[in-house]
């Protein structure tokens, strides 16, 4: 069966500074069995475990072997049987300017959008080097294989080095079949402020979310580390998800991903979940209705009260935001400006398919059918 093929009006040109000053990778946007407009270049932000590996091992031109692409569905068209049309075009491959881009794999999070990566190699290379990072064959399920493999894609914001000698894998805390540490261990004061200076953090991380090798949970700051061993990092066993057969390779793998940091000033959400768990559990419905009512007033009120405007402020930690509203006031241009970013990024995340008009807080936050419960909780 021959590759499915991108046309060439749609392909464009990758970006001057490509391979230079930012690294760039193709992405192809399929709806139903068409291409949906031109091709585009996404920057490299941050990195995953197989890119970092291959781009240590090969140069970042590696890049150019490599695209990204996301299946559409057409939703009027009933007859229309997606599933299947991208497994087709997967097992096809993707002709891309003459060269045919073969499936590589997908991050959980990539699944959900519909998206995965491509290689320019055959089945057999491809199977090859995902063979190197563990030994997936042995998984029977095919959805476990596809989570494991998906690690190696999970992205994650900044990483460091570390290496083979500095870490250690430790038992697991467990009581009656229960496992009290699973997907956590620990981490010294000494690398949580290495973590500090790459993430350009205010404060050491007291939690991280990483990934390394076949390991992904989270580390809780531990500072006996740092007097008891010369260890920077103990991992759990619940943590390891998949071991890399061979020794020089996971003498290689040296990339530390940092997913997300614990922050001061992290303000928590209550989403529809949570608040039937409180309120099965005692908690007064007319409390949790005031939250609500309060916090979208709060919005409602930001940039227009100073008052509501401080209040918010402050419960975020927005800092430089506080001192410039003291400074200039609240009708500064720019504050302005900035306050109205923040109130549409609140109520961005309370919509489920973005279709309100984000200026109008009670028809998004109340009266959309696609909205999601979100509450802010100030303390």
């Amino acid at each position: 069966m021959d590759p499915y093929m991108v046309p060439d009006e749609f392909i464009k040109t990758p970006p001057k500074d490509h391979l230079i000053q930012a690294l760039y990778v193709k992405h192809v946007e399929i709806r139903g069995r068409w291409v949906q407009g031109p091709m585009r270049y996404d920057k490299v932000e941050g990195g995953n475990l197989i890119l970092d590996y291959l781009i240590s091992a090969k140069g970042p031109q590696v890049v150019d072997t490599l695209m990204t692409v996301t299946f559409k569905d057409l939703r009027q068209r009933r007859e229309y049987d997606f599933e299947d049309k991208a497994e087709e075009i997967l097992k096809r491959g993707i002709l891309f300017s003459g060269t045919v881009y073969r499936f590589l794999g997908h991050s959980n999070s990539q699944l959900k959008d519909r998206t995965c990566y491509l290689m320019n190699d055959t089945d057999e290379e491809i199977y090859d080097l995902l063979a190197q990072f563990g030994d997936f064959s042995k998984i029977g399920t095919a959805a476990k294989r596809a989570k494991r493999i998906g690690l190696l894609f999970s992205s994650f914001t900044r990483s460091i080095n570390l290496e083979e000698h500095e870490y250690r894998v430790i038992d697991d805390v467990e009581r009656n079949n229960y496992i009290f540490t699973d997907g956590c261990g620990l981490m010294s004061e000494q690398f949580a402020k290495q973590i500090q200076d790459v993430q350009k953090l205010e404060a050491t991380p007291s939690v991280v979310q990483i990934r390394y090798q076949g390991f992904k949970g989270v580390l809780l700051l531990h500072r006996q580390l740092d007097h008891r061993q010369r260890v920077k990092v103990q991992f759990r066993k619940s943590m390891r998800k998949f071991l890399i057969p061979d020794e020089r390779m996971r003498r290689t793998c040296t990339t530390f991903g940092v997913v997300q940091c614990s922050q001061p000033y992290t303000i928590g959400y209550l989403n529809k979940q949570i608040i039937m768990l409180l309120v099965d559990c005692g908690v007064d419905h007319g409390f949790l209705t005031k939250l609500q009512s309060d916090f979208h007033s709060m919005l409602k009120g930001l940039g227009h009260s100073r008052q509501l405007t401080e209040q918010y402020l402050g419960i975020k930690g927005e800092i430089k935001l506080l001192e410039r509203l003291d400074n200039y006031g609240l009708e500064s241009h720019r504050l302005q400006k900035d306050l109205r970013g923040l109130r549409a990024k609140e109520v961005k995340k309370m919509q489920k398919d973005n279709v309100a008009d984000e200026t109008d807080i009670v028809d998004a936050a109340s009266a959309s059918s696609k909205c999601k419960l979100r509450v802010l909780v100030p303390r």
